[in-house]
């Protein structure tokens, strides 16, 4: 069970099954919703303001940021 607590540099990125998308700040959900919401409790209660469905939403946490610090670690820079 991941606390968003533990993600805030990220966002959610939400889409419906009617193909309505949205990102969201993690952090904006904490303020929100406190600091012990999980992602779990996130997807089982994500609305869609389109359609107005709850539930059977796709849901991707996303890196928003420098490429430099996301790419630290992931080995593609050229070796010389």
């Amino acid at each position: 069970m991941i606390q968003l607590k533990n993600v805030l540099p990220h966002h959610l990125y939400l889409r419906c099954r009617c193909n309505h998308s949205r990102m969201v700040a993690v952090i904006e959900l904490v303020e929100a919703y406190g600091e012990n919401i999980t992602l779990d409790q996130v997807r089982k209660n994500a609305k869609c303001t389109a359609c107005k469905r709850k539930g059977g939403i796709e849901m991707r946490l996303v890196y928003v940021g420098g490429s430099e610090f996301a790419m630290r670690g992931s080995n593609t820079k050229e070796r010389e």
